[in-house]
């Protein structure tokens, strides 16, 4: 990153051992855009299933370079202090996705006056970028969301529409409870006070984050579906099991997007993943972590006593 930059920006990437694939990558762009970098993971997926604690400990050795915060899930208890949510309601996975990005906020570094908001399968264009922050655009707003191409299957299959995505926002201007809009980052960028803007574009006018959340084995794409926050939206798992008996038709079956076929230097597809090779449990996890000394993990009672005590200093 390019230190001569007035303020100081953080990467909080919100991840979980499906998109491991997406991974290296992420932590290679959003390590050249920020000061501070924190992987936000959760102990379970957001199902209720558990992680894949062997997973996690070959990620936590193999990538020292950035912090990692692993939190608790917890199956009746949310997070923070603003909410009153329960299982049985549609936003309690969305409140989960949301967990993530609260819990970084308490373990930022001071220095810090920008944060970058990516799931780990939205990966920046780190030069691109870093023209767009020469400019110092960005100094005037409280909150920004940014032009994406988008994928769909393969890589090379790419969206004729650039939704927005990914959220920048002035630390000054975030609030915890803000975090936990169910609408999530879109929820949050509506909620900030302050001048703001969508479809942000690079220098060239061009998107400058490439979203790959569809790109994936069919395998991958059911896990997803089954753990994020729209789950209960569609019948996801036929929808897949049609695309795959079929095969890409040019339209995706998330938003409908149309394509075209391009060629991509980035092929996550190709990434080869570990072979798990031992089963823990939850318990023997958290006995090793002491191994990893860029690995916080907190529970829901540390961050309501943090938010407490960074209320009373307010």
């Amino acid at each position: 990153m390019n230190k001569s930059q007035e303020h100081s920006i953080a990467a909080v990437i919100n991840f979980c051992t499906n998109d491991l694939r997406f991974l290296e990558a992420a932590i290679s762009a959003s390590s050249a855009l920020s000061h501070q970098l924190i992987i936000s993971v959760c102990d379970h997926f957001f199902n209720g299933e558990a992680e894949n604690y062997d997973l996690l400990e070959w990620i936590y050795q193999h990538h020292t370079e950035c912090s990692f915060i692993e939190f608790a899930f917890d199956p009746v208890q949310p997070y923070g202090r603003f909410t009153n949510l329960s299982p049985l309601d549609p936003d309690w996975v969305h409140h989960w996705h949301n967990s993530g990005r609260l819990v970084p906020f308490y373990f930022l570094d001071e220095m810090i006056d920008y944060i970058f908001f990516w799931d780990v399968d939205e990966i920046p264009d780190a030069e691109a970028f870093q023209r767009w922050l020469d400019t110092n655009e960005y100094k005037n707003y409280e909150a920004l969301r940014f032009s994406s191409y988008w994928y769909f299957r393969e890589p090379r299959f790419r969206a004729t529409t650039y939704p927005d995505t990914g959220l920048m926002v002035k630390k000054k201007a975030l609030e915890p409870f803000l975090i936990l809009n169910p609408d999530e980052r879109m929820g949050l960028y509506y909620s900030i006070k302050g001048n703001k803007q969508r479809w942000v574009k690079g220098v060239d006018n061009m998107p400058m984050l490439h979203h790959y959340s569809w790109v994936r084995t069919k395998v991958e794409m059911l896990k997803k579906t089954a753990c994020w926050g729209h789950h209960w939206e569609r019948e996801w798992s036929k929808m897949i099991e049609e695309e795959y008996t079929r095969g890409f038709n040019g339209k995706d079956f998330v938003r409908f997007y149309e394509y075209i076929e391009m060629e991509n230097s980035f092929d996550p597809l190709s990434h080869i993943l570990p072979v798990k090779t031992r089963s823990i449990n939850l318990e023997e996890h958290i006995a090793g972590l002491h191994r990893f000394p860029h690995v916080k993990r907190v529970d829901a009672k540390e961050i309501f006593r943090l938010d407490l005590q960074r209320t009373f200093q307010l």
